[in-house]
């Protein structure tokens, strides 16, 4: 069982650093395109309150995928927990 639980955790915080590794630049990075070019346009382009708009969204984003990944690592730790459980029979009843 402890060994389930630690292969969860491990798991856990592996989904955890990819999410946090998938930065802007590192996405620009990823597609071919010059990070510091797609800001300096994107900047052109938009105003203060966009900005902020689109930082509130990222977070809630980030904070909904953390969510998601710690309520599947609990769903996989009980479905676990109570798969490998002891299986009683029931005796005759006089």
């Amino acid at each position: 069982m402890d060994a389930q639980i630690q292969q969860l955790i491990a798991e856990n915080e592996k989904l955890i650093s990819q999410a946090q590794a998938l930065t802007f630049d590192n996405v620009c990075k990823q597609q071919g395109v010059d990070p510091e070019r797609v800001k300096k346009a994107l900047s052109q382009v938009a105003d203060e309150k966009s900005r902020k708009q689109a930082a509130e969204e990222i977070a809630n984003d980030r904070a909904e995928v953390e969510q998601q990944i710690d309520m599947e690592v609990t769903r996989r730790g009980l479905r676990r927990a109570t798969s490998g459980g002891i299986r009683r029979r029931m005796g005759q009843m006089i």
